[in-house]
């Protein structure tokens, strides 16, 4: 069975803290929310991705970034 090989090859990751867990799904959100807002506007591939990775750092840095 393709399942217990894969367990296998990868052990048990350590379980993430409830903060962890918030903040991965705080930054999954925002990237959805941006990936959308880019679609309506027609931005490109690059610069799309580019939105994204300023989004994941700290807010204040996005904020004066002028984004």
């Amino acid at each position: 069975m393709l399942l217990a090989s894969s367990r296998e090859a990868y052990p048990a990751k350590p379980p993430k803290s409830q903060a962890q867990r918030t903040l991965a799904r705080k930054l999954q959100l925002r990237a959805r929310y941006l990936r959308r807002l880019c679609r309506q506007r027609n931005v490109n591939t690059l610069m799309q991705s580019k939105i994204i990775h300023m989004a994941k750092k700290p807010a204040s840095i996005f904020f004066e970034s002028g984004l």
